[in-house]
């Protein structure tokens, strides 16, 4: 039966129950974004020359480079 009904899991969950599903989903959904390639810290600490887009730019670049060969598999 679809959770929006009464007398189901969700429905008879407590708030601290119900709290843990909220948090623990959301870090499910977030996860992929948490992810930073190597000496990501390091550029954007001395982004070098050029205006902030170019900065941005090479950033998302060498995130989808890094993205493209890194190791994702669940642990």
């Amino acid at each position: 039966m679809p959770y929006t009904y009464e007398g189901n899991w969700l429905c008879d969950a407590t708030g601290t129950e119900r709290g843990r599903l909220e948090a623990v989903g959301l870090s499910v959904l977030a996860r992929p974004y948490d992810q930073a390639p190597p000496g990501a810290a390091d550029f954007l600490a001395t982004p070098g020359p050029g205006s902030a887009l170019h900065c941005h730019v090479e950033a998302q670049r060498a995130y989808y480079a890094w993205l493209s060969t890194a190791d994702l598999a669940p642990r």
